[in-house]
């Protein structure tokens, strides 16, 4: 069983908030985001992959929304319940869990496609392999978020969060790349097996996290027991609270405006005629400007706010989407996903941080839920639009619609920060 320590018995335990360097050397922290890292990674290796593969066997964007939007999908019709299960039981093994499920589905394609060549038929046991890894993505997604604070003490929560976003982005950055050179090179096969080994990983990661001693939450405010119990505590929250519902909302305009990244990157380089290796680059360009532009969040979030911040990110997304729309030669297009990156990243990690911190312990994980659903529940919708789109009315305007609604909402929230400064 796990045992817990408050903040003042943590041997860390001080005033000042530690730096990134002194939280990734923490026997706790370090592991836990280095092995969520490479989690991450091999999740981008399935992405691409699975991307490419039903491209090649279809030729159609809508199929490449549908089966890839799928992973998202049970997060927005299960996150919900994730959340809950997450406020009243063993954070840790529900991740085991999730993993586990991630684990199946991922070995499941590797066997699939590494017997049978990507055909039409493929798709539905494709879909349900990529379901496997739905559900456990369902779970692990709020159960993730609303772990850390078990990890750190709350001084550390912001550096931590922005800290899981930059492992995030940096798996960005990196994996779409290996990925599509790994399927030109050895197929894609080779790659969901790549994806499999990083689930066994992370999995190792908690196992070894059950002998650690992990922070004692803080004492939640009173509640109801209606409130404690219910499955939209979170919802609730956003309906009633300002402060919850705009980053909310935000968050599900990011979910939005980011997906043609994904869905549109085999189309885009199919237009420019290129392959596999332009389609990684395409996510590893968005990737890598979030990367970079990390190291500047905290500055830039001192000098403007959260949510001028947030609006700057989302203008600067629609911005660099605008460029990779218009372009015609792949530098001109990788330049543009990597000011898109740099946008996003200052958004995302805005926007979570925020919830993060104003949130309670006892309502962390549905809250934390209703953000997954908000961004990546939202996904095959976006996916599904954005393919549907790009097959009837071109490329450009499914570009361009993905980019109208990002600045719109970098309008609102700029407009937000003017008439209710922080």
């Amino acid at each position: 069983m796990t045992s817990s320590t408050t903040d003042m018995d943590d041997p860390a335990s001080e005033d000042r908030p530690r730096g990134a360097g002194q939280l990734l050397a923490d026997r706790r922290f370090g592991p836990y985001v280095v092995g969520q890292w490479l989690s991450n990674t091999g999740n981008w290796f399935h992405n691409v992959a699975i991307g490419i593969v039903i491209f090649q066997a279809t030729g159609s964007s809508t199929l490449v929304g549908l089966v890839g939007g799928l992973q998202y999908a049970f997060t927005l019709f299960l996150a919900p319940w994730a959340g809950q299960l997450s406020d009243r039981l063993d954070r840790r093994r529900l991740l085991v869990g999730a993993q586990l499920s991630g684990l199946g589905g991922a070995v499941g394609l590797a066997i699939l496609l590494a017997f049978v060549d990507p055909t039409p038929g493929l798709v539905w046991p494709i879909a349900l392999f990529t379901g496997f890894i739905g559900a456990g993505y369902a779970i692990g997604l709020p159960t993730l978020q609303a772990y850390v604070p078990s990890l750190v003490p709350r001084r550390d929560l912001a550096q931590a969060i922005a800290l899981n976003s930059v492992t995030f982005n940096l798996a960005r950055a990196i994996g779409p790349a290996l990925a599509g050179g790994l399927v030109a090179a050895a197929g894609a096969a080779v790659a969901f097996g790549v994806n499999a080994t990083s689930f066994a990983i992370f999995l190792g990661v908690l196992l070894w996290l059950g002998r650690q001693r992990v922070l004692a939450p803080p004492e939640p405010h009173e509640t109801s027991s209606e409130e404690s119990r219910s499955v939209w505590a979170g919802l609730a929250l956003a309906r009633r609270d300002r402060a919850v519902a705009v980053p909310m909302l935000a968050t599900v305009v990011l979910g939005f405006a980011t997906d043609p990244v994904l869905t549109l990157a085999p189309a885009l380089a199919d237009r420019l005629g290129s392959g596999a290796a332009l389609v990684g680059g395409i996510g590893s360009a968005f990737g890598a400007g979030a990367t970079i532009s990390s190291l500047a969040v905290q500055r830039v979030r001192a000098r403007l706010g959260a949510r001028l911040q947030a609006g700057a990110g989302l203008g600067v997304l629609s911005v660099g989407l605008s460029v990779g729309a218009l372009a015609s030669n792949p530098v001109v297009l990788l330049a543009g996903m990597t000011v898109a990156g740099a946008g996003f990243l200052h958004a995302t990690t805005t926007l979570n941080t925020t919830l993060q911190l104003y949130v309670d312990d006892h309502i962390r994980g549905r809250v934390m839920a209703l953000w997954g659903m908000a961004f990546l529940g939202v996904r095959p919708i976006a996916a599904g639009l954005d393919g549907a789109i790009a097959d009837r009315a071109g490329l450009t305007v499914a570009m361009f619609t993905a980019v109208t609604i990002a600045a719109v909402a970098a309008m609102a929230l700029l407009r937000e920060s003017i008439q209710r400064p922080q």
